[in-house]
């Protein structure tokens, strides 16, 4: 149960692969119609939901661009639109803005933000419409529109965000609202020009709230599920985290620390994460209380942990066991799946800017963790044996071969047996190769193990 010794040997032995039983899952409602947008980009759900309310559009070629940055006038209309304002009737009054003209499109937008006081001009008389907004100014104007007072926050919000900034209670507002996360680097960057993906996230947030009547945004309602089904499990990933698998089950999710040249899951970092998903099969039938008994025995905590017994949000009980070191802090949570398996998910995090950050998003993530009906469970010496009545039976191959749902091809060999290529398949479920002939479509025989050894 050592933490350290388990995440050492998984280091040496794990072979990481990955398999053929995963399934994305984004929410939803309509079907977005941007050809640089699909259902995994983290910006899908949004631009479903302000799509479908006709709050934004995309350009000719059917692009929606969200990496391009956004200029005044865009964002304008995106947060007066995503906010519910109304401009049904003709725009009526004049602007004194020399660079806006009242048959401009945009005028609607700017003049109403003007009138309310939500936007002002610049010393000169220009608006600048074109020019590129950034995120303070942007959260400024959201601000200004929902609430009508806001105060200074009483610690930084951000670590290049201090609390006597003008904009600071802008970001403290988006902040307490899980609109707004720092970068990579732990910093919120507010001066940078804001993208155009980015701003819609913001309002798509924003109005999900108002639209349910919830405080904050749950950051993990729409991050891509990940199902295990060889071992019946799911959980969900966060956009900006790696992802590994391993033929046993295991699974590696991490957060990179690029900024402290730590690319990968094997050390901590400041800024890195890495949560480690195991499977134990409970061989002993112990209950969940014993078994949770069982890993208090087999670990060292000092004082300082933290260990309480929780429900995840899918009902399951668990075991919490958090503990704070001098570089990093590591959170356990120990669950017990309905099918009498628990799911071991051991992780840590740095101390740097991130820490709060990625400790939501590590908590976040152990919360999704639920049971799925797994292949698993299923006992595929029916399968095996129906493979092997097909051996040399042209004409079968592919019906075989889509009788196992985690085949992984391991190797081709292109010059076959004077027909066609050869395939092999391995089957980590039914621990089987299947040689498959293209050109026949037979399988040629099949072999227990992962082998091209025929």
């Amino acid at each position: 149960m050592n933490k350290t010794l388990q995440k050492s040997e998984m280091k040496k032995n794990i072979f990481l692969t990955l398999v053929g039983f995963f399934l994305i899952f984004s929410f939803g409602t309509v079907q977005a119609s941007f050809i640089d947008v699909t259902d995994t980009h983290k910006n899908y759900v949004a631009l479903q939901w302000l799509e479908s309310r006709q709050v934004i559009e995309g350009y000719e070629d059917g692009t929606f661009r969200p990496e391009q940055p956004v200029n005044r006038a865009e964002a304008l209309k995106i947060i007066l639109l995503g906010s519910g304002i109304s401009f049904e009737n003709e725009a009526n009054g004049e602007l004194a803005y020399s660079d806006v003209k009242n048959d401009d499109w945009f005028f609607p937008y700017v003049l109403m933000a003007t009138e309310q006081g939500w936007v002002q001009g610049y010393g000169n008389g220009e608006f600048r419409p074109d020019q590129n907004i950034n995120l303070a100014e942007a959260l400024k104007i959201i601000s200004l529109i929902k609430e009508n007072s806001l105060t200074s926050p009483d610690s930084n919000p951000y670590f290049d965000v201090d609390k006597e900034s003008w904009f600071a209670p802008y970001i403290e507002y988006a902040k307490g609202k899980n609109l707004i996360s720092a970068r990579s680097d732990g910093l919120l960057h507010p001066g940078a020009d804001l993208a155009r993906g980015d701003l819609i996230e913001i309002i798509y947030r924003l109005s999900y709230l108002e639209n349910f009547g919830i405080e904050s945004f749950d950051i993990a309602l729409n991050w891509l599920e990940i199902q295990n089904q060889q071992f019946s499990y799911a959980l969900k990933s966060p956009f900006n985290w790696q992802t590994m698998v391993g033929s046993n089950g295991e699974m590696i999710l991490w957060h990179d620390d690029g900024a402290n040249s730590s690319e990968g899951w094997m050390r901590t970092s400041e800024n890195s994460a890495t949560l480690a998903v195991f499977v134990n099969k409970n061989e002993e039938k112990l209950n969940t209380s014993d078994y949770f008994k069982r890993v208090l025995e087999n670990l060292n905590w000092t004082d300082s942990s933290t260990i309480s017994n929780t429900i995840n949000e899918n009902g399951y009980e668990s075991l919490l066991l958090e503990k704070s070191f001098d570089n990093e802090v590591q959170r356990d949570l120990y669950t017990a799946l309905p099918n009498g398996l628990f799911l071991i998910m051991q992780a840590n995090y740095g101390k740097g800017h991130l820490q709060e950050q990625l400790a939501a998003q590590v908590a976040a993530i152990q919360k999704t963790g639920r049971y799925v009906e797994g292949i698993g469970e299923n006992d595929p010496s029916a399968i095996i044996e129906q493979a092997r009545k097909a051996i040399q039976v042209d004409g079968q191959g592919q019906a075989i071969l889509g009788l196992f749902p985690d085949l992984e091809l391991i190797e081709t060999d292109s010059i076959g047996v004077g027909t066609g290529p050869v395939d092999y398949y391995y089957s980590t479920w039914a621990n089987l190769t299947l040689k498959y002939e293209r050109s026949f479509d037979v399988i040629l025989d099949v072999a227990e193990g992962r082998t091209s050894a025929f």
